[in-house]
């Protein structure tokens, strides 16, 4: 008879960490200061650590020759006191916690080899790999770091793949700005799934943040030696631009007021190409329109219900929303999301086509669906004041969650309506709710229809009487999501804190 005690085993040596009783060696870590002082017991970094092994003199030799010897003290200067902490804590517990931190992750995975904790810097490095959300956002310094480093092959080879299929996302980056020259200039030679306006607006931020006094809301007030030195961090940039591509309402807004940035022959071929609507001939190089790579999104089945759903629909397998050859898919413009994929956008675009269908009379097969950033938590404040400055009587919106804990979990949900900062709840027929799972996606749509929306200034987006209400600071546990005024929950637990929140206008 053989009984298992591997979980009372591992609870006592993790009272050893937390309580280092009995503790022979000393290790002072990080440099000055900021230096601090560990206790741990030399047994266990032997047994964890091929590195403590060698430097502890643990082999049976030298430890016949050292018995005699009761402590040990080391110095580490190369890793900081908090990375150390984290790897002191998995030799003693087999847990490592990171907190979904980036740069403490590559600072893990490096401090990793330093012990030579192979076997660890590889599992996070399988780790960082799977959070799809977490690279996105800082793409740019996990390409570059990456790519530097022989021993992050893994990260690397991710990263290179990943910005090969998905080149826009690396225009949605939180760390977008920080891409070298060369690295963009090689971006816009490509094909990417973007309107150009968009990129035109990112590349102008990119070129701005390396100068701390530059706003780009302020450009009329720009010196002569600001408008060259803009012209000079951006002279690989413009030739690559699309800009007869842009429509004239993003033109209006977005480029002309960047005019002067342009070389002369291209801004009057612009202006008069706009002034003709199209039937002057530019003097300038004009590039082709770059291809939309959707031949490989995904796609959800038809939604074909007058106003409630199908509830066979509510839940749908990811097997069932595989893009078939054969099958059409809605176009989509502009849903730069650091929240969703590529797969969990082109879903939310197929339910919202469906409604657009009904409510505007448009067909879903020539129409393109176009997603306009109005409102980001990170970026404007996880606050109800700023999502009613930006997200106010802009028509529908498309309202995406990133909730705080384990896992990735989204949820959000479709107004057709405006958003108004009083008024309390509305009617909104087409409106729903969903949620975004590995297991299957759920959509939720309205069973009371004088519910289905609720304004109010001290509320983030809110759905039905209780289905989705964002309370107050969205990143504080004060949200929740109880069924309700719609046909399904959406959440299996009552309350929720936001870790992101993005809005978008949707038109077409």
């Amino acid at each position: 008879m053989i009984i298992s005690l591997k979980s009372k085993l591992s609870d006592d040596i993790k009272s050893l960490y937390e309580e280092p009783y009995g503790a022979d060696v000393t290790i002072q870590v990080g440099e000055g200061s900021a230096s601090k002082i560990f206790r741990a017991h030399r047994l266990i970094l032997c047994a964890r650590s091929p590195y403590f092994s060698r430097e502890l003199s643990c082999d049976k030799d030298a430890q016949d020759a050292s018995e005699e010897k009761s402590s040990f003290a080391m110095i580490i200067e190369q890793i900081q006191p908090l990375i150390f902490e984290i790897l002191l804590q998995y030799m003693y517990t087999g847990i490592i916690d990171m907190k979904d931190d980036l740069n403490i992750c590559l600072e893990t995975i490096d401090a990793a080899y330093c012990l030579e904790l192979t076997y660890l810097a590889d599992k996070i490095q399988n780790s960082l790999t799977k959070n799809e959300n977490l690279i996105q956002e800082h793409i740019v310094k996990a390409s570059r770091t990456a790519s530097k480093r022989d021993d992050l092959k893994i990260l690397d080879d991710f990263c290179k793949k990943f910005a090969e299929n998905s080149p826009e996302v690396i225009f949605a980056a939180k760390d977008f700005q920080d891409i070298d020259n060369e690295t963009l200039v090689k971006l816009l030679e490509r094909d990417i799934d973007l309107s150009e306006d968009i990129i035109w607006e990112r590349v102008l931020q990119w070129g701005a943040s390396k100068r701390a006094d530059l706003r780009l809301d302020s450009v009329r007030d720009w010196s002569a030696a600001d408008i060259d030195y803009m012209k000079e961090v951006l002279k690989d940039c413009i030739p690559l631009i699309r800009f007869f591509y842009i429509e004239e309402n993003e033109y209006l807004e977005k480029v002309l007021p960047f005019l002067h940035l342009l070389p002369n022959q291209l801004w009057m071929d612009i202006v008069a190409f706009k002034q003709t609507g199209g039937q002057y001939k530019p003097i300038s190089t004009v590039l082709p329109p770059r291809k939309r790579n959707i031949a490989s999104s995904h796609r959800g089945p038809d939604v074909k219900e007058e106003r409630t759903c199908d509830q066979n629909y509510t839940t749908l397998p990811s097997e069932a929303i595989s893009t078939k050859n054969n099958e059409k898919i809605v176009p989509f413009d502009g849903l730069v999301s650091s929240i969703l994929t590529l797969n969990q956008k082109q879903w939310l675009v197929q339910n919202i086509a469906s409604r657009f269908d009904r409510q505007y009379w448009h067909s879903v097969e020539t129409t393109k669906i176009k997603a306009t950033l109005l409102f980001k938590g990170s970026a404007h404040e996880y606050k109800p004041s700023k999502f009613h400055k930006y997200c106010d009587n802009q028509g529908p919106t498309l309202s995406i969650l990133s909730i705080k804990g384990e896992g990735n979990e989204i949820i959000g949900g479709y107004n057709p309506s405006n958003w108004t900062k009083n008024g309390g709840h509305a009617r909104a027929p087409e409106s729903f709710i969903f949620a975004l799972r590995d297991d299957g996606n759920i959509i939720s749509c309205c069973d009371d229809v004088n519910y289905a929306t609720y304004n109010n200034a001290s509320y983030g987006p809110s759905f039905g009487k209780t289905d989705l209400i964002i309370n107050q600071k969205f990143s504080t546990k004060n949200s929740s999501a109880e069924q309700s005024s719609y046909s399904k929950p959406i959440r299996e637990s009552k309350t929720f804190a936001v870790r992101e929140i993005e809005v978008f206008k949707i038109s077409i």
